[in-house]
């Protein structure tokens, strides 16, 4: 099974390179303004954490979390 993990980073650079393409189409409207962390939605949290949980103890130590704390993140709400 192969899971899609990504990091706040690699979705800003995702979103701003399709963002960089349409601009001449669309003058900038759709681009994220500089000042302002990217901030996932509650389903991309929810997911990522389900995602998280699914995890073997091999794979977390290799992106270097416990599963102690793998599994205090995968119970969060995910409004939080």
């Amino acid at each position: 099974m192969r899971l899609a993990l990504f990091s706040p980073f690699s979705l800003i650079v995702a979103h701003r390179k399709g963002a960089a393409s349409r601009s001449t189409a669309i003058a900038g409207s759709d681009r994220l303004p500089e000042h302002l962390p990217y901030r996932p939605s509650a389903w991309q949290r929810w997911r990522t954490r389900q995602q998280l949980a699914q995890l073997d103890e091999r794979q977390l130590k290799d992106i270097g979390l416990t599963p102690a704390q793998a599994r205090r993140e995968s119970h969060r709400l995910f409004w939080r």
